[in-house]
């Protein structure tokens, strides 16, 4: 589990120091520190002088002996007494004066030192001017400080620092020796736990024993009250052996606090270790530094560029600072040390697991109706929430299957923290403001000021969650589509995973709060299409009448085992990690075959326009790569890329793909970076510079991509039934910004006064579909009644293809009945699975229709005396005789006949 200097003094000075000489320097601390208390009114400072009068060669032998104890302790040797008491070690000629003041004479020093501790606290508290807040002044002051900090992690830090203090001048309730006095001490605390874990299993408890070598009282570290055999405790025991236990609330707090401190620091150490702050690598100067992983047989193309990749949360992922583009993969790391450090999370997420508050526990103690206010503050500065972040954005579901005792942990936590009113909004639902260079609350609570840092904010746990449910909810559909393909022990452990994590955030969805975000961070709605619409499935015939390999699928079998499989784990990456401007579309039933769509990134010739791709992945995929074939090519007359053909072949000699780990990320990756790229004239192999030629050829592809790129889509004729949402979404939102770009391009003058007429009917937002409504009509069927809870129901009808979902798709849930249906037509009802809202009904007498309610529509206002206006009332048959005369021109008795 890692030696000692895995913990402490940070500075490498520990770098070789065995544990003996390392509890030796402790002693040798707290030594010096009793010696320069602050008061000689402290009982601490009064027995320190006693221990002096017995002089200085027992004191050395003392600390010699108090060196073997502790060493003997971190060896797990039980033959010695690690802190034992000599009875006869402070008796002087007061000492019948002492055992004549105590109650209990057990031990008459220890009694001793409880009396002037007594009396220090009197002191202090007369010095204070009075008896000290009470209960409610306190909660009074706590709730202050808590709405004053929202999202502030600086209120944070103030709140931990004094939190820390508090705790660490918790005395012994023997001797007033301070239980907690320096950083290392804390660790030391934390690694004697953790040796024990590691060797088989721990007992962590918030009663600590005194370190003094006079000493062994122990003392619960949040009351500062003696503890002994019938002190009543809460004990905890796990199913791994680990007992957790603690005597008060604010024990079970400081126990916490403690846990969270000995974690961060590991952390800490470590990102120093693997050198924490990465130069990224230099941008080579046109010239290809390598290649890529491409499609079709023997071709490739050029990696995407690497991104910043500051590792924050050790072997579980990255945080990428705003305006970096993130990993499209997680970093793998070695099996054993990934696993050892799986271990060690789990062990704390376990632990922690125990001592979170919880209103659903089968005891609820005053701690779980009542938390203290530094809780919220703990866990935010702490490591804890981003290792939790990084484990949530893992984008592969095999990864997480097979370190499934973690998740479930993991899980458990993020269920615990999202079901409480004290941890739900910071911990779960905010935005995480992020430490530059990492948390750790150890220096934090240890610290005598604000140390100024800088923060970041970055997604909260519950948008890494939605992320993770995406993928979850996908694979669960795709399983029940294909169960075939998930069989085995392996998938249904991989399902199992699936349904906690969406049963988890459709929990958290429900009960979730408005999310808090910083002053001075606008939200940007905006760009939110770009990931709601990236990966959608279509009907199998709206995508293989228009795909260049749909004779290819018609004959595919599955080859390799569980292809299917494969692929719907890739599509379900491909839903959390694309990069933003690639978009895809897969068939329903054919998950092999698939749509993209990719937007020409900002600065070079390609900027906005939008190029098409057939991708295949054939019998023996994933051992052999996807095919692809490139569809905008101008009918063939045009080369956008000297490595794609106007053909739609794509030839680049490189890396080949490799069975089992390339995939269809790093392929769209490579295509969207290395091929639109600023100067694709380099792309050539031999090409020498030529600034001159590249800006012609620029100049070129510039007049290409608004002629085939951007005019060919918003042309009245255009087949928009695959692509229609991206390009209503892509030139609405960007119509003025293309048109200023396309501005300084040098495109002959014609083209751009098409472009401008083309998008004037974008340049307020995307288009509504209001062409699309088929039909309006009043019904009042009594399933139309018990549907919207009224009389009649006001309804138009529209065609399935005109359909799209914005975002919430992976809620949608459908149930299909006859039974109320006075038609006899089977009728299925698409509704939300979270609000339970009807989205739309589809009836088996109408095919290709979908019926919605009028009531939907946004634009209700403007549209309710024109294209909503109801044309047909049906069913008149069973309108109650008080509901007065309808203006519609189509009447019918019973089902009216729509076209």
């Amino acid at each position: 589990m890692g030696s000692y200097t895995d913990f402490v003094d940070l500075t490498g000075d520990t770098d070789g120091v065995d544990d003996a000489d390392l509890a030796r320097q402790l002693q040798a601390q707290f030594d010096a520190e009793n010696a320069h208390q602050q008061s000689h009114s402290s009982p601490a400072a009064i027995l320190s002088k006693r221990s002096h009068q017995r002089g200085g060669t027992e004191a050395v032998d003392d600390d010699e002996r108090m060196a073997r104890e502790l060493q003997a302790q971190l060896n797990g040797d039980t033959s010695t007494s690690a802190y034992r008491v000599d009875p006869n070690r402070y008796h002087d000629s007061h000492s019948s004066d002492h055992q004549q003041s105590v109650t209990n004479g057990d031990d008459p020093d220890a009694d001793y030192a409880r009396r002037l501790q007594a009396e220090f606290d009197d002191e202090r508290i007369s010095a204070s001017g009075g008896a000290g807040p009470t209960a409610a002044e306190q909660s009074t002051v706590q709730e202050q400080q808590a709405t004053s900090m929202p999202n502030d992690p600086h209120a944070s830090r103030r709140l931990l620092r004094s939190f820390g203090e508090a705790v660490r001048h918790t005395a012994c309730a023997a001797c007033g020796k301070p239980t907690l006095s320096s950083e290392n001490e804390l660790l030391l605390r934390f690694k004697l736990w953790w040796e024990k874990a590691a060797k088989s299993t721990a007992e962590i408890s918030s009663v600590l024993v005194c370190t003094a070598r006079s000493c062994s009282a122990k003392t619960c570290l949040g009351c500062g009250n003696l503890s002994n055999k019938s002190t009543p405790m809460c004990t905890v025991k796990l199913d791994n052996g680990d007992v957790v236990s603690w005597c008060c609330a604010r024990g079970r707090m400081a126990l916490m606090w403690i846990l969270l401190c000995g974690f961060d620091r590991r952390r800490t150490v470590e990102r120093r270790r693997e050198g924490y702050f990465k130069k990224p690598a230099a941008k080579p100067d046109k010239a290809p530094i390598g290649t890529g992983v491409g499609y079709g047989s023997g071709h490739s193309y050029y990696p995407a560029p690497q991104a910043v990749q500051p590792v924050n949360y050790g072997k579980y992922g990255t945080y990428t600072p705003p305006g970096q583009r993130a990993p499209a993969q997680p970093v793998k790391t070695s099996v054993p040390a990934e696993a050892a450090e799986d271990v060690t999370t789990a062990r704390i997420m376990a632990w922690l697991n125990v001592l979170l508050p919880s209103l659903e526990a089968e005891s609820v103690q005053e701690f779980d109706m009542a938390p203290h206010v530094a809780l919220a503050a703990i866990l935010t500065q702490s490591n804890i929430l981003g290792t939790i972040a990084a484990l949530l954005r893992n984008d592969s579901l095999e990864d997480a299957t097979e370190r499934i005792h973690l998740y479930t942990i993991t899980l458990n936590v993020v269920q615990k923290l999202g079901s409480h009113y004290a941890t739900a909004n910071p911990a779960i639902h905010d935005a995480r403001q992020v430490q530059d260079g990492g948390p750790d609350i150890l220096s934090i609570s240890f610290a005598s000021r604000d140390d100024q840092a800088r923060f970041e904010e970055t997604q909260s746990l519950a948008a890494c969650l939605r992320n993770f449910d995406r993928q979850s909810k996908n694979m669960l559909a795709n399983a029940k589509a294909h169960p075939q393909a998930f069989a085995g022990p392996d998938s249904k452990q991989m399902l199992s995973l699936c349904q906690r994590v969406s049963d988890l955030a459709d929990f958290l969805l429900a009960n979730a709060a408005p999310a808090k975000t910083s002053e001075g961070q606008p939200n940007t709605p905006n760009d939110d299409w770009l990931s709601e619409l990236a990966v959608l499935e279509l009907p199998d015939s709206d995508i293989l009448t228009r795909h260049y390999y749909a004779k290819d699928a018609a004959t595919a079998q599955n080859q390799a085992p569980k292809r299917m499989k494969r692929i719907s784990l890739q599509i379900s990456n491909l839903m959390t990690s694309l990069p933003p401007g690639i978009f895809i579309r897969h068939c329903a039933s054919r998950l092999d075959v698939m749509k993209i769509l990719i937007i020409g990134p900002k600065g070079t010739p390609y900027e906005n326009g939008l190029f098409e791709f057939d991708l295949f992945c054939p019998s023996s995929f994933p051992n052999s790569p996807p095919s692809m074939n490139f569809r905008t090519t101008g009918a063939g007359r045009v080369r956008f890329n000297p490595n794609l053909y106007n053909d739609g072949k794509g030839t680049w000699q490189g890396e080949p793909w490799q069975a089992g780990k390339s995939t269809i990320l790093q392929v769209l990756v490579s295509i969207q970076a290395m091929i639109f790229c600023d100067e694709p004239w380099y792309n050539e192999p031999g090409t020498r510079v030529n600034h001159a030629a590249s800006m012609q050829h620029n100049q070129q592809l510039q007049g290409y991509t608004v002629l085939y790129a951007m005019l060919e889509w918003l042309k009245p004729q255009a087949d928009l039934s695959v692509w229609g949402d991206v390009v209503q979404r892509h030139f609405g939102a960007n119509a003025q910004a293309i048109q200023q770009t396309v501005g300084g391009w040098a495109v002959d003058g014609n083209a751009k006064t098409q472009l401008t007429h083309a998008m004037r009917s974008f340049g307020d937002g995307p288009r509504q579909p209001v062409d699309a409504i088929e039909d309006v009509f009043v019904c009042h069927c009594y399933d139309c009644r018990k549907l919207t809870a009224s009389m009649f129901a006001t309804n138009f009808c529209v065609k399935d293809k005109y359909i799209t979902y914005t975002k919430g798709e992976d809620k949608i849930t459908n149930r299909a009945q006859s039974a109320t249906i006075a038609s006899g037509n089977s009728m299925k009802d698409t509704f939300c699975s979270v609000c339970g809202s009807i989205m739309n009904r589809q009836s088996s007498g109408f095919p290709g229709l979908s019926f919605l309610r009028v009531g939907q529509v946004d634009q209700l206002g403007e549209l309710l005396g024109t294209r909503l206006k109801p044309r047909v009332e049906q069913f008149l048959s069973r309108k109650a005789p008080w509901i007065g005369p309808i203006d519609a021109p189509e009447k019918s008795e019973e089902q009216f006949q729509f076209s």
